[in-house]
């Protein structure tokens, strides 16, 4: 303070010798300071803070401040102020008083010092105006809204003399202290949050370079407080004020004359389009400017580009989309359609029951793809609702086909045996295979209320018929569960009944064709019936020669009204002209319904799996003997029957062709049908998504249909 002092007067006599009244503009500026605190207060204590004082009064102190603000003009000597400040409004408040002491009996004078000391900051705005008296000098008129910060206050009651004296309990006795009602870092209790107060006083502007842009001014006030400092107490907190704030007021720009200029550019190209005459057009324009500048102008030049398009008529456009019909025949052959013919047959359906649980990796979790049930649901849980889903829909509810049929032969008992991939994390890990016994073995008994004694369990590492371990595939299909029951029924085949649909022919192949003179940007063909769309194929450029409608793999997609079926190709090229054709097949539904009216004659159509064959072998295990001897018993003389082999992914193409067919030919000999036709498929199709275990599984089938002629 003792240095800057002299700079200060330095900067007045400076200024006084060189002032000049300048322009107000914006300005933007820094304050720090001084205050001095003054307290005046009329109370006797605290709220619910004991105090002996008869009254405290006042009450002095000093503190700093800070702020940041901004000035506008609002006229040639005024300027509006919003400042933005932080103040300390520290202080002691002392009240001595005179009292008789009662010292080892004898009376004598003496002082008490009640004292608080409170430690108050303020965060608050302060709107303004400065009125320019004269030269350089401003009268400042204001307010003040402030916030308080954590209020806290100090407070004790001390004997000042004699000074061997001490304050006694509430008995009469010694305390030995000298101190009482003593309070340290307490909160101000009921303190008024919001603190409002008046503010006037004078400051004075030293410019610190020749432009004015850079100022110091140094301020007085007197801040005189307009709310209390506690809510129902007399406690007011007013300051004098006295800071130094740098200001910077931005140099006023002077105004120079504008001129402007414009460039025009153009460029013409040439199209061929599909119009009736010739015409030209603005395609695009675009626009740039540059500035340059000297002392006394602003010169914008903006070049504009003009492209135009000289658009040229292009002869007629030709778009011409066909479609042609072909059935295909089981052999292949292609032939006219005359008609589609389409059959309704009893079905009946066999599907192998996989009995192995497959878990995630390091899981003992049951994976969300199988199917579980509530209590309340498994009451009413019925193997009719699995008709007409394939065999891995049906898996995923193995859980619940094996709980209900524990329910349904209450004497029958399972054995669940725990594995794991013995590769990895689940190396050797026996407990990991134990706690994927208790997911399903709590599944059971919790839902379906099968007694644990039911339950036979076995732990172990790897399956007894483990997969490869090496292998991806094959870790994930040494990860399971799996299930076997003292009686074959729990683990049966499942059986479910529905209306077969075929078609004849199986297969419709469609010829798509289109002329364009433009080239094509999109096509599409959609087959529907009677305005319910069955099947739709799109794409863009040309379509390809030939798309095979593969009726029989889905019966969702099978006709089945008496409507014929229409088949519209639509095309789309690049002028984005559109054209279509459309063709129409007949269709001829023959019903059960109407084959019992008509007396025609029927047949019974059968499909048995079997799955679970050891690796690299086509021997029957127990479980497909008894499907094959089941089956062997269902046969009529005049019973066709059809094997077809099938394989997963795993291993090489042409061993696991001959695999698959000797599986098949197995197949026919258990049946007693060696001469029935018989095929070895491999992994040429596949018949369900082998990124799953449970997908490969049922892959490694052999597939039995046996067509019997009823009347």
């Amino acid at each position: 303070m003792r240095i800057f002092l002299p700079f200060l007067i330095f900067l007045v006599i400076y200024n006084l010798s060189s002032a000049q009244t300048d322009t107000l503009r914006t300005r933007y500026s820094l304050l720090g300071g001084y205050m001095m605190n003054y307290h005046t207060a009329d109370f006797r204590a605290l709220p619910d803070v004991p105090n002996c004082c008869p009254k405290f009064t006042d009450g002095e102190g000093n503190g700093i401040m800070a702020g940041v603000g901004i000035g506008f003009p609002i006229g040639y000597d005024l300027l509006f102020n919003m400042r933005m400040s932080y103040l300390n409004h520290n202080a002691v408040l002392q009240r001595e008083e005179a009292t008789n002491i009662i010292n080892q009996g004898v009376s004598e004078g003496g002082s008490f010092l009640h004292e608080i000391t409170p430690r108050i900051s303020t965060v608050g705005i302060e709107p303004s105006i400065s009125y320019r008296l004269f030269g350089e000098l401003f009268l400042n008129i204001g307010g003040r809204a402030g916030v308080l910060l954590s209020p806290e206050f100090d407070q004790k009651e001390q004997i000042q003399n004699p000074s061997g004296a001490t304050f006694a309990d509430g008995s009469g006795g010694n305390t030995g202290l000298r101190i009482r009602n003593q309070v340290t870092n307490r909160t101000l209790p009921n303190a008024q949050l919001l603190q409002a107060a008046l503010i006037g006083g004078i400051s004075y502007e030293l410019p610190l370079n020749n432009k004015r842009s850079f100022l110091v001014m140094p301020e007085v006030s007197y801040q005189y407080a307009l709310t209390p400092l506690v809510q129902n107490l007399t406690w007011n907190v007013n300051a004098l004020r006295m800071g130094i704030s740098f200001v910077y007021q931005p140099q006023p720009t002077i105004e120079k004359e504008r001129r402007y200029k414009k460039i025009y550019r153009r460029d013409t190209t040439e199209r061929k389009m599909r119009i009736p005459a010739v015409r030209v057009m603005l395609v695009d324009t675009k626009q740039s400017s540059s500035m340059t500048e000297d002392d006394s102008t602003i010169t914008t030049t903006t070049t504009i580009a003009e492209y135009y398009e000289r658009q040229v008529p292009l002869p007629p456009s030709v778009l011409i989309p066909a479609i042609s019909a072909f059935g295909v025949n089981k052999e292949g052959k292609e032939s006219t359609i005359a008609e589609l013919i389409i059959e309704e047959f009893r079905s009946e359906y066999y599907h192998p029951l996989l009995t192995y649980i497959f878990f995630d990796s390091t899981s003992a979790s049951l994976p969300s793809r199988y199917k579980t049930l509530t209590e309340q649901q498994a009451v009413m849980f019925e193997m009719k609702a699995l008709r007409g889903m394939k065999a891995l829909d049906i898996y995923y509810d193995v859980l619940n086909i094996i709980g209900s049929r524990l329910v349904a032969y209450p004497k029958a008992t399972i054995t669940l045996t725990g594995c794991n991939s013995d590769n990895g994390v689940e190396k050797a890990n026996k407990d990991l295979s134990s706690k994927r016994i208790d997911a399903i073995k709590s599944y059971l008994e919790s839902v379906w209320n099968i007694n644990a004694y039911r339950i036979k369990t076995v732990v172990r590492n790897l399956p007894e018929k483990s997969s490869n371990p090496l292998t991806s595939d094959g870790m994930q299909e040494n990860r399971r569960v799996e299930i076997a029951s003292s009686i074959p029924e729990i683990t049966d085949v499942v059986n479910t009944n529905d209306t077969l649909r075929i078609t004849n022919p199986p297969l419709i192949r469609f010829k798509p064709s289109i002329v364009s003179s433009e080239g094509i940007v999109s096509w599409k063909v959609t087959v529907s019936q009677n305005g319910i769309v069955l099947m739709q194929y799109n794409g863009t450029s040309n379509p390809p020669t030939t798309i095979d409608w593969d009726i029989a793999k889905s019966q969702a997609t099978i006709p089945r009204y008496d409507y014929p079926i229409t088949v519209t190709i639509e095309a789309k090229d690049i002028e984005g002209n559109t054209a279509n054709q459309t063709i129409t097949l007949p269709t001829n539904q023959r019903t059960l319904a109407k084959k019992k009216n008509d007396k025609s004659g029927d047949k019974l159509i059968e499909n048995y799996g079997l799955i679970l064959f050891d690796f690299g072998k086509s021997t029957l295990s127990e479980r497909n003997l008894r499907v094959t001897n089941f089956v062997k018993g269902r046969l009529k003389p005049n019973s066709t029957v059809t094997l077809a082999g099938y394989t997963d992914r795993t291993g090489n193409l042409q061993i696991n062709q001959r695999l698959s067919g000797k599986r098949a030919e197995s197949a026919a000999k258990s049946i007693g049908r060696p001469d029935a036709q018989q095929k070895g498929i491999g992994q040429t199709e596949l018949l369900y998504d082998n990124t799953t275990p449970e997908g490969r599984q049922y892959c490694r089938t052999v597939q039995i249909m046996v067509e019997t002629n009823t009347p």
